[in-house]
């Protein structure tokens, strides 16, 4: 069965939000936004890193992860934690510029591949998709 983020084009499993609408947006399903392309759905993901960043002073990964998949949330918080430190190949608390498109790349496997499954987001997700969400919200 393919992964709700994968039909969703939403690998990071964003929610939907009363406040704002993202580009891209077609709906919702599961409790989760529906994007149009998987480009548009890695532009909100890497938009709401960059969030982090700016507006919550957040540089390192143990701290985003913790905001993005909160243990509240009944998320295996320490795990994604390690899954993401070790797909860029870095320690949880090294402070990253969130503006650098390698790290944001990055950034992406890491979440698509927890969120969707290693498998399922390797098989759909195509490095292309990840360059266009990247770029699209580096811009």
């Amino acid at each position: 069965m393919i992964p709700l983020g994968i039909r969703n084009r939403n690998v990071g499993n964003i929610r939907p939000s009363t406040q704002y609408r993202w580009k891209g947006e077609i709906g919702e399903s599961g409790g989760f936004v529906v994007f149009d392309s998987f480009a548009n759905g890695i532009r909100a993901l890497c938009l709401n890193l960059l969030t982090y960043q700016d507006k919550y002073g957040i540089y390192a990964i143990r701290q985003a992860i913790t905001r993005w998949a909160p243990p509240a949330d009944h998320n295996d918080t320490e795990a994604y934690i390690v899954a993401t430190a070790t797909v860029l190949d870095c320690d949880d608390e090294d402070k990253f510029d969130f503006r650098n498109p390698d790290f944001l790349f990055w950034m992406v496997v890491a979440i698509g591949e927890q969120e969707c499954g290693h498998n399922a987001f390797n098989q759909y997700v195509k490095d292309s998709d990840i360059l266009a969400g990247v770029n699209a919200a580096l811009a």
